[in-house]
């Protein structure tokens, strides 16, 4: 493969990934009381499940909205009450955000909610195709993996 195919492959990935989580997400019907929660909220809740608690720098990162997106998606998560926002004592610059308990367990049933959208959509694959991405997969992780430790 030459660099020109493989830059263009790496392309693909960085636009198909994203698109197909937010597809994902979208096809969830995620309520929190009487409010539906839109995309970028779950995907927030999503992440901070993972990184509980993050800086809004790391979840600006995690997220790739923009910050003005990312900050009113944090105070309208803090208005419904399901994260909390602090200081450092260190550095009053830095705010940490993390999820309060109901906002853990709604994060929990948006990382549920994917996982069965994607098992429904890896089922339509045969055992063949199924293999590949699977084989495909670890490779994606592991290098992903050591690259972040770099």
């Amino acid at each position: 493969m030459t660099t020109e195919e493989y830059n263009n492959k790496l392309r693909i990935l960085i636009v198909l990934l994203p698109k197909l989580f937010k597809n994902l997400l979208s096809q969830l019907s995620i309520k929190y009381k009487e409010d539906s929660l839109n995309t970028n909220q779950s995907m927030t809740l999503l992440c901070l499940t993972d990184h509980n608690p993050a800086t809004m720098g790391e979840l600006y990162n995690h997220s790739r909205l923009t910050k003005g997106a990312l900050t009113q998606i944090i105070d309208n998560l803090e208005q419904k009450d399901l994260i909390q926002r602090s200081r450092n004592d260190k550095d009053r610059r830095t705010v940490y955000v993390s999820l309060k308990d109901e906002g853990l367990k709604l994060g929990k049933e948006i990382e549920k909610g994917l996982l069965t959208q994607l098992s429904i959509g890896l089922a339509k694959l045969d055992k063949a195709e199924q293999q590949k991405l699977e084989t495909s997969l670890n490779s994606v992780t592991e290098i992903l993996e050591k690259m972040e430790k770099e």
